[in-house]
């Protein structure tokens, strides 16, 4: 049988302790008669019993937040009313957090997002990638086989989820390095290629990479490029730069349908997933390519993905 929660529980174990208002900055409250609106609201709850807690409440949250979630329960014929008002203002709370969160595109946040989906969801994010049918830089990067060959000693995969894409290089003498967000990505990918003496595959953050400078013959993109946010491509462009050999060669595929970038929830069991997805302008998204440093050697376009052939110019 399911416990019931106390008033009192509830009230005493909601974190209060670094409330923000909707446009996300700290919040003081009413600096006068504050003990008053405490007083009526706890009155109305019938929940005088907890009024030094509501005093904490109105001073450090938005009146009209707890306007809102008072006129939610006022009609509902229960004596006590605390213990429901605490319940339905964690809910309000927590929908103005993930409508905030929906609209944050700051790079941090969407790396952490990322990362916890690409491991809830990684089975099914593993195996659209591998379907070659949908894959189109694999098909595009077929055509280029001299890119690949013995000279080509070091490659990095910024992107694990392919292990389709990453079979391509895993031969011969060459090292073959990869970086994931996502651990479970990774050790798909180590599993996969446990009998490859010369492959080095971590979980990390690209733009902390700790690879040397012009350390790689080639570098590719594996349905990563759609995770970054607008604001931060240059950053990843600048830091290929540092670590791709002059002359390099650089791929990757983008959606070109228009500049846009959002969030969409997944849901999976009873958990909800923030998964990112970004568009380029077509036009905006070379012109970046070429003030970062690289050459547009070779690109094709069908269904509003591109995939491109870049070299490091400078």
């Amino acid at each position: 049988m399911a416990t019931v929660l106390t008033a009192k529980q509830i009230l005493l174990g909601y974190d209060i302790n670094s409330p923000t208002d909707e446009k996300g900055k700290n919040y003081r409250g009413t600096a006068f008669e504050f003990q008053d609106y405490a007083y009526r609201l706890a009155s109305d709850l019938n929940d005088l019993e907890h009024l030094p807690i509501y005093m904490r409440l109105t001073k450090q949250y938005p009146r009209h937040l707890l306007d809102r979630t008072f006129e939610s329960i006022a009609d509902i014929n229960e004596f006590n009313k605390g213990k429901l008002f605490m319940w339905k203002f964690k809910k309000i709370r927590a929908e103005l957090k993930k409508n905030k969160d929906l609209k944050n595109y700051e790079y941090a946040h969407v790396i952490k997002k990322m990362k916890d989906s690409r491991n809830a969801l990684s089975s099914t994010i593993i195996k659209k990638h591998n379907d070659l049918e949908k894959n189109k830089l694999i098909q595009f990067m077929t055509r280029f086989q001299d890119d690949f060959d013995n000279e080509v000693s070091k490659v990095l995969v910024i992107g694990l989820t392919s292990t389709l894409l990453i079979s391509m290089f895993v031969s011969g003498n060459r090292k073959v390095y990869g970086i994931d967000i996502s651990k479970k990505i990774t050790d798909n990918a180590k599993s996969e290629f446990t009998k490859q003496k010369r492959r080095f595959f971590i979980t990390k953050d690209f733009l902390q990479n700790t690879y040397k400078i012009h350390q790689f013959d080639l570098i590719v993109f594996s349905s990563f490029w759609e995770m970054i946010p607008l604001e931060s491509e240059s950053d990843y462009l600048k830091q290929i730069q540092r670590v791709l050999k002059p002359n390099g060669k650089l791929y990757l595929s983008a959606n070109v349908s228009g500049q846009d970038q959002s969030f969409k929830i997944i849901n999976k069991g009873e958990k909800e997933y923030f998964f990112f997805n970004k568009t380029n302008n077509k036009y905006d998204l070379e012109n970046s390519f070429i003030q970062n440093g690289f050459s547009v050697l070779d690109s094709s376009t069908d269904n509003d993905i591109s995939v491109y052939r870049l070299e490091h110019s400078l």
